[in-house]
């Protein structure tokens, strides 16, 4: 079953929905968001986020689950949203965002979604590069505290 609309699941966890895709927002003292979708809804996906939030609050991580073009097209767009943003990754995930070819590819696929979707796609290659170096990069038993 695919929820088609944003919904709060319990006192700390959102459940945020796009047209394409639903993620996780999960807040307590810190906020985590699991996977960004496609570029393509980024504007949609940051609506949904301000208003899960209560004032104050901004997002502190992107938990990113692996590398499909479909699971990381917002990390650029939502690293400009919000600046101090930590981009986690698994040790395999970080491998394959460090290949510039993977990369490449998942820029044009997000391209296309927006060029089809007739969204704006306003970020150059290199820019779109540079987004993707994680600053926590996890192994197994690795932990990612938002409250205490």
């Amino acid at each position: 079953m695919w929820i088609k609309a944003s919904c709060r699941l319990s006192e700390n966890v959102f459940l945020l929905a796009t047209q394409v895709s639903t993620h996780f927002l999960v807040s307590d003292d810190l906020t985590a968001l699991t996977d960004t979708g496609i570029s393509a809804v980024h504007s949609q996906l940051k609506s949904e986020i301000d208003a899960a939030f209560f004032e104050g609050q901004t997002l502190n991580y992107l938990l990113i689950t692996h590398s499909h073009f479909d699971h990381v097209g917002g990390v650029p767009l939502l690293r400009r949203a919000f600046p101090k943003i930590e981009l986690v990754v698994s040790k395999e995930t970080a491998e394959l965002l460090r290949n510039r070819d993977n990369l490449e590819q998942t820029f044009e696929k997000n391209r296309a979604c927006a060029e089809a979707m007739r969204a704006p796609y306003d970020i150059s290659l290199d820019d779109w590069c540079a987004a993707f170096v994680p600053e926590r990069v996890l192994g197994d038993g690795d932990v990612v505290k938002l409250g205490e």
